[in-house]
């Protein structure tokens, strides 16, 4: 079964969030500037979105890996269900709710 990590993405963008309240904080939005001179502005608020984007990227690529193995599964025959364990999810589900 081949698992996806998102830790890297999840750790960068820890630190990315980590550096823009810092600068933020400091100095208002960032500034970045390229070779021409133009300048780019970075509000705290739209490093955190880039962040939720890629480990929202991440996640749905993981799904998606997922459900094919397991589809895959269910046409080899080779899906098995545990009863047992299935019955325990919807009773601590019920006692949730």
């Amino acid at each position: 079964m081949v698992r996806v990590n998102c830790a890297y993405t999840n750790d960068v963008g820890r630190s990315l969030q980590d550096q823009a309240g810092r600068e933020s904080s400091a100095s208002g939005p960032s500034d970045a500037v390229t070779g021409g001179g133009d300048k780019v502005h970075l509000s705290a608020l739209s490093v955190q979105l880039q962040t939720l984007r890629e480990a929202v990227d991440c996640a749905e690529g993981a799904r998606a890996e997922r459900v094919r193995e397991v589809h895959e599964m269910i046409l080899s025959g080779d899906y098995r269900v545990d009863s047992r364990e299935v019955a325990e999810s919807f009773l601590r589900e019920m006692m949730l709710s």
